[in-house]
């Protein structure tokens, strides 16, 4: 990537994100959103870091961020994308469609860490989400 690149590179990943009809059903919490969904950008998905703030109805955002860490070169950058996603307790939903806080099963704790030796996947502690189907998408 290089610097003119970088700069329309936040543009081109929020339209992504907004055009995957499986982020707006999960943020939108609508299985019959419009997609691309171009009411989500600065309302509930967000080109920089940030807290959003009290909402009176359960809400998901996403925010994301491209950093360059490292330059190889002047002309070559090496990108890294950070995501952070925040939601409503209520919306958390487990592998099998309910919510994790009541289905979670007897081997898991209540802090949400999966059993010794386990595979953390996408939304649990220490997981790089590189199994999840959506994030390989972005």
């Amino acid at each position: 990537m290089n610097l003119e690149e970088l700069y329309d590179y936040k543009n081109r990943l929020m339209a992504d994100i907004c055009k995957n009809g499986d982020i707006v059903r999960l943020v939108t919490g609508n299985p019959e959103a419009a997609v691309p969904n171009h009411a989500l950008p600065y309302t509930q998905i967000y080109p920089y870091e940030m807290v959003p703030e009290t909402v009176s109805v359960a809400k998901t955002f996403i925010c994301f961020d491209v950093d360059i860490p490292d330059v190889q070169n002047k002309t070559i950058l090496t990108p890294v994308i950070y995501l952070w996603v925040f939601t409503h307790k209520s919306r958390l939903r487990a592998d099998g469609g309910g919510h994790s806080e009541l289905e979670r099963g007897p081997e898991q704790d209540p802090r949400g860490d999966p059993p010794a030796g386990a595979d953390a996947g996408a939304g649990q502690r220490g997981g790089d989400g590189a199994g999840h189907p959506v994030l390989q998408q972005l």
